[in-house]
């Protein structure tokens, strides 16, 4: 079938069938010569269409989903705002899912970099904890500048919630930490030192305190 008929089926299933269409699947046998179509769906779906279309476009055979993460970024606006970092966290936790192997996330790191940077670039405008964890596992995966300096601003993240919370993390909060601080391990980078020096001073919870004491001694320790 060619572009132009598809582009045409997916507008006539979509007024008259939306119901019965099963969208992930339908999302993940489709390519970036429809995404234009996809866009216009996604426009006018549900909230339960648009999470299911987003999680067929994390399985597609070509990854590049570089224009939904663009699209989604430009509506972070107003009311949007959690609706907007809901879908991103489906869409990037499917596709840069760690149980698909280095090579396959490599891969999909690569065909949607430009995405990444910008989701990293814009790092302390995410509010959703679980979406800055998805980018905190991928962050030492990036090698380039954008991974790194999102990481830290994550860091400042947690000690200003430590500070205001007075030691305490809410549970996400907490998951969000212990991610950072697996990203440190990961990223060995000597920079981050101070950081984990300072939530391992400030928090008041043991597993986190003895893990970020664990990170901060492994890179006090590298030459």
């Amino acid at each position: 079938m060619s572009s132009r008929a598809s582009l045409c089926l997916i507008f006539f299933l979509t007024a008259t069938m939306a119901p019965a269409i099963d969208w992930e699947a339908f999302a993940s046998g489709t390519d970036p010569s429809l995404d234009p179509a996809l866009l216009q769906v996604l426009a006018s779906g549900d909230q339960e269409t648009d999470i299911s279309v987003y999680r067929g476009l994390a399985m597609r055979s070509d990854p590049s989903v570089g224009a939904f993460i663009e699209a989604l970024a430009l509506n972070h606006l107003g009311d949007s705002i959690w609706r907007t970092e809901l879908y991103l966290r489906v869409l990037l936790e499917k596709l840069f899912d760690p149980g698909l192997g280095e090579e396959a996330l490599q891969t999909r790191i690569k065909a949607n970099s430009g995405a990444l940077d910008m989701m990293f670039s814009r790092i302390s405008d995410w509010q959703n904890p679980q979406l800055l964890d998805v980018l905190t596992r991928i962050a030492p995966r990036i090698s380039r500048p954008s991974g790194t300096r999102a990481v830290m601003d994550v860091g400042q993240r947690i000690i200003s919630e430590l500070y205001s919370g007075k030691g305490f993390l809410l549970p996400q909060e907490t998951s969000l930490a212990m991610d950072y601080l697996a990203a440190v391990d990961g990223l060995a980078n000597q920079d981050f030192l101070p950081q984990c020096a300072e939530i391992a001073r400030l928090s008041r919870d043991k597993a986190l305190v003895e893990t970020a004491r664990s990170t901060a001694k492994k890179l006090a320790l590298l030459r």
